[in-house]
C-alpha cells in the first residue's frame, strides 16, 4: 500500500521525503536540532502551494552513518510545481499546540468555504547580490497567525523570525486554514521519535 495519498503529484512525495529524511530510522535515533526555519529568497509569488506537517526530520548528520532526528514539529510550504518547498519552521509541541488553539478560536465563527485557495509570498529584505544560495535561515523562526482580512475570506499567516520581523506569508482561504489547523493538532499529538542522547545543536 502507498503511503501517499492518491491525490498527492509525484512531485510532492518528493519533497516530503526530502524534508524528513529517509523516514524514521529503526531503533534510537539522536538528538540533532536543525534550523529553526528558512525562506525561500523569490520575488514572484507562488499560486500552486500546499502545506506538509510532519513531526520529526531523520537525516544523518554531517555525513556520518549515525541517524540523526530533529523532534520538533515541521511546518513547510510545498511548491509542487517547482518540486520544492518555499519555508519551513521546527516547532515544538507548545507552540504548536498554542498555534492551533488560535486558529481554531478564530475560524469558529468563520463561514464554509470550498475553494482551497492558497497563495504564498515572500516579504523580507532584499535578495543580498552576495549570496550563494536563495535559501536563507531565519533564526528563530515560527509562523504566526494572522487572521482574516476586512471581508473574512482571506486568512493569512507569516513567518517571523526572533524580531519579530516577516520573511513570508501564506494567504488561503478558510477551508485550507481548517485544514492546516487539524494538521497542526495532530502533529503536536503524535509521539516523539525515540531518542538516544544529545548531539549539540545544528545549524
Amino acid at each position: 500500500m502507498s503511503l501517499w495519498p492518491r491525490w498527492w503529484p509525484p512531485a510532492v512525495a518528493i519533497v516530503v521525503m526530502a524534508l524528513s529524511g529517509c523516514g524514521q530510522p529503526a531503533g534510537r535515533a539522536t538528538l540533532m536540532h536543525g534550523p529553526d526555519a528558512v525562506v525561500l529568497v523569490e520575488a514572484e509569488t507562488c499560486a500552486n502551494v500546499l502545506w506538509s506537517v510532519q513531526r520529526g526530520v531523520h537525516d544523518r548528520a554531517d555525513g556520518s552513518k549515525t541517524p540523526t532526528v530533529d523532534p520538533r514539529v515541521v511546518i513547510a510550504v510545498l511548491s509542487p510545481s517547482e518540486a520544492t518547498w518555499l519555508a519551513q519552521a521546527r516547532a515544538d509541541t507548545r507552540h504548536t499546540l498554542a498555534l492551533a488553539t488560535t486558529m481554531q478560536s478564530a475560524l469558529a465563527a468563520a463561514p464554509p468555504a470550498q475553494a482551497q485557495q492558497m497563495r504564498w509570498s515572500y516579504v523580507g529584505a532584499a535578495d543580498d547580490p552576495d549570496m550563494t544560495s536563495q535559501m536563507m535561515d531565519v533564526p528563530g523562526g515560527q509562523w504566526t497567525w494572522l487572521g482574516a482580512n476586512g471581508s473574512g475570506s482571506v486568512w493569512s499567516i507569516e513567518l517571523v523570525d526572533d524580531q519579530q520581523r516577516p520573511w513570508c506569508r501564506v494567504d488561503m482561504d478558510a477551508a485550507t486554514a481548517r485544514t492546516l489547523q487539524n494538521q497542526l493538532l495532530e502533529a503536536a499529538s503524535a509521539r516523539p521519535p525515540r531518542l538516544s542522547r544529545a548531539a549539540g545543536k545544528g545549524t
